[in-house]
């Protein structure tokens, strides 16, 4: 039998730091890169902040049209035209018994103008009520607001 000498002995000697620092390191360097690379999905709206009187109360089903600062509407979660969501809010009056409530969730930049549109249309739809989403006041446990 033939026997092979080797200078290689097996967890004889120290641990090698450098090459585990450098895994670390880069390890660190690659959790802290990919964190800012994430793209978080949805649409960024900002509301305008609620006045100090009192809401409302809605009762029945409630049908949510986002509008960003461009005026684009965002109806089921996809773009729709004036058109569509005419033609969506009309299915869902005729579908539904109760009373439609129609939430309008408009960025602050988005016209006023939009807006109205936007409640014509759903006044066309058979939509009795719509009413305009804001975001509430910051309060003393929240005081960064509902962002």
């Amino acid at each position: 039998m033939i026997r092979f000498h080797t200078n290689l002995r097996m967890l004889r000697s120290p641990m090698d730091a450098a090459g585990y620092c450098s895994v670390f390191f880069l390890l660190i360097a690659f959790l802290l890169l990919a964190t800012h690379a994430v793209l978080i999905p949805g649409l960024e709206v900002r509301l305008p902040l609620q006045p100090d009187a009192k809401l409302p109360s809605v009762s029945g089903p409630v049908l949510t049209v986002v509008l960003n600062a461009g005026g684009t509407a965002y109806f089921d979660n996809q773009v729709v035209t004036d058109a569509r969501l005419k033609e969506a809010l009309q299915n869902y009056s005729a579908k539904s018994k109760e009373t439609i409530t129609l939430l309008i969730l408009g960025d602050t930049a988005c016209t006023s103008e939009r807006i109205l549109q936007i409640s014509a249309i759903a006044s066309e739809a058979g939509i009795q009520k719509a009413f305009l989403g804001t975001r509430p006041r910051p309060s003393i446990n929240n005081p960064a607001g509902n962002r």
